[in-house]
């Protein structure tokens, strides 16, 4: 049985270098585009800047 394949973007916030890079891993072999941060101040300055989705033209 195949997994269902998803669409979108995930914001991954994890501080385990180890469980983020296989949790990414996972997420873009399902279909994902996945930005990675090692910690929340990272991921919301990221936003805050305008983190534009995987594949939007910048």
């Amino acid at each position: 049985m195949k997994a269902p394949r998803g669409s979108g973007a995930i914001c991954l916030v994890e501080d385990d270098s180890l469980v983020r890079e296989f949790t990414r891993s996972v997420l873009v072999d399902l279909g994902y585009s996945v930005h990675d941060f090692g910690n929340g101040d990272d991921a919301l300055a990221a936003i805050d800047a305008g983190l534009p989705a995987p594949g939007a033209p910048t």
